[in-house]
């Protein structure tokens, strides 16, 4: 009875374009909240102790580092439902390489400015990271398995 009642309310009833625009929208919304939020924890680990007056601007640097990550595989991958986002484990590492960074600087000289140095790093640190990984692209070095492959193989019972 249900069924029949939603299917004959003409409220109910989208056009098939319209609903799936509706969830792309709600799907990007709700990647957005989660990229604006991992942004401001990333933020907030990797400009902490010395880089804390700096915090403002590391803010806009991970933002705007978002969304070119985003802009990139959004307009280059073939996947059409592939997001992007920073990830966790490379915001601890950055985190930990602006410290060591950040350490030395005030040890050669306390007054040295702080701020350019580590952003000059994290962009020298991306683009060599970049021309590596397309390389590996380029060259087909490895194999990528989508998740969803790998974990079907190893939950498959033994023969």
């Amino acid at each position: 009875m249900a069924d029949s009642t939603i299917q004959s309310n003409p409220l109910l009833r989208l056009n098939p374009a319209i609903t799936r625009a509706l969830n792309d929208v709600l799907g990007g919304a709700a990647a957005s909240i989660l990229t604006v939020t991992l942004g401001l924890s990333y933020a907030v680990l990797i400009f902490a102790g010395p880089l804390a007056p700096y915090l403002s601007t590391g803010v806009g640097v991970t933002f705007m580092a978002s969304a070119i990550l985003a802009l990139v595989l959004g307009l280059g991958s073939s996947l059409r439902f592939a997001i992007a986002a920073p990830e966790a484990s490379t915001a601890a590492m950055t985190g930990i390489v602006a410290s060591s960074l950040v350490e030395r600087i005030t040890e050669a000289d306390p007054t040295a400015p702080l701020l350019a140095p580590v952003i000059i790093t994290f962009g020298l640190v991306s683009i060599a990271t970049g021309l590596m990984l397309c390389t590996f692209g380029v060259t087909r070095i490895g194999r990528t398995y989508p998740i969803q492959w790998s974990a079907a193989s190893w939950a498959r019972p033994a023969a």
